[in-house]
């Protein structure tokens, strides 16, 4: 973890991968002047390597993988899949142990890696790396290199043509009190919420 900002690579890995990195240590004091990539990939060159996880699996990371490994030949490429419980890596850094220069952080865990000073300061994503700013999370701590659609499925024998929702805010709709199904896990309602939201709605009262 000595070259932190040199480690990402000009590559923005993980899904809504935040920087993991010892409270201690402040972003870009190895890095005199203004960062850019130049900077980083000299920084690169120095340390020699990058280790990351994240929950795809050796096949899924394989090309971006090797893509990177083809275009920066001079960092070594550690890649290692993260298991559940996802909890317990967080419980290791908090014991001073950093296993990796950048890692996917499930959505539910970003409040406490922030609490804990665990994620990085606000990076240029589009400036520097012309990352898409729909991958970018909205105050520059993170980005995205995988995306998870989420689409909303009826039954058309049950749900009548007036009734099909053509938003996120539509599944607010009486008609689908106590019909509605999501995946339970906190991942996944979190990512209904914000679409809920975007949509112009609430969080879903609990007895809905």
């Amino acid at each position: 973890m000595k070259l932190v900002l040199s480690t990402l690579k000009a590559i923005g890995l993980g899904a809504m991968m935040g920087m993991v990195l010892p409270a201690n240590i402040a972003l870009g004091a190895d890095v005199p002047g203004r960062l850019t990539i130049n900077t980083i990939i000299e920084g690169a060159k120095k340390e020699g390597k990058v280790s990351w996880g994240s929950y795809l699996d050796d096949a899924e990371v394989g090309e971006l993988n090797n893509a990177f490994q083809k275009e920066f030949p001079f960092v070594k490429v550690e890649y290692t899949r993260l298991r559940p419980p996802y909890e317990r890596l967080l419980l290791e850094m908090q014991a001073g142990n950093f296993p990796y220069d950048t890692m996917a952080i499930r959505p539910n865990l970003m409040g406490q890696h922030r609490q804990l000073g665990y994620l990085i300061d606000p990076i240029d994503w589009k400036g520097i790396f012309n990352v898409d700013p729909r991958m970018v999370h909205p105050e520059g701590i993170a980005v995205s290199a995988i995306t998870n659609p989420a689409v909303i499925a009826y039954n058309k024998n049950l749900v009548p043509k007036q009734q099909v929702p053509k938003s996120w805010a539509d599944c607010y709709n009486p008609f689908f009190k106590g019909k509605l199904a999501v995946l339970v896990g906190a991942s996944q309602v979190i990512t209904l919420w914000s679409a809920l939201a975007r949509n112009g709605a609430s969080i879903l009262p609990r007895n809905f």
